[in-house]
């Protein structure tokens, strides 16, 4: 992915224990100000999930999307890193979607862009065990 913008904020970083942690931080996007995220190769839940179709327009909205705001928060329990990123905006082209005459709900038409959006929210939430994935940095060192 890429995209463009500025943050502000404060991430408290702890080292206790040989264990890295983050506790209550949070970095926002510079109020007055838009930026761009562009995410390819995302995938989506499992056909026929309830939230699927939610998650496809999100997931297709985010490979060209301004954003007025955005968040980012961090914390941390245990082992884990917990993030949740919240983003206010709308995507910068119509989306793959149609309304469903028969449900009322959205259903994807791949190749025919008819939904034009004015707005879409978007909160995106992780929890990675974070000091796991920082012993395979060595796997990532360039040979």
């Amino acid at each position: 992915g890429s995209g463009d913008g500025s943050l502000n904020g404060r991430v408290p970083v702890r080292w206790e224990k040989d264990q890295l942690s983050f506790n209550d931080g949070f970095l926002y996007s510079t109020p007055g100000q838009s930026g761009t995220l562009r995410l390819n190769g995302m995938k989506g839940l499992a056909p026929g999930s309830r939230q699927q179709v939610q998650l496809d327009i999100a997931t297709e909205a985010l490979r060209d999307y301004t954003y007025d705001w955005a968040i980012l928060r961090l914390g941390a329990q245990k082992e884990h890193l917990i993030l949740s990123l919240e983003l206010a905006g709308k995507p910068n082209r119509p989306l793959p979607f149609t309304v469903d005459p028969q449900t009322g709900n959205f259903k994807q038409t791949p190749g025919q862009a008819l939904a034009d959006f004015e707005r879409i929210g978007i909160t995106i939430n992780f929890n990675t065990p974070f000091n796991a994935i920082m012993k395979y940095k060595d796997i990532m060192r360039p040979n």
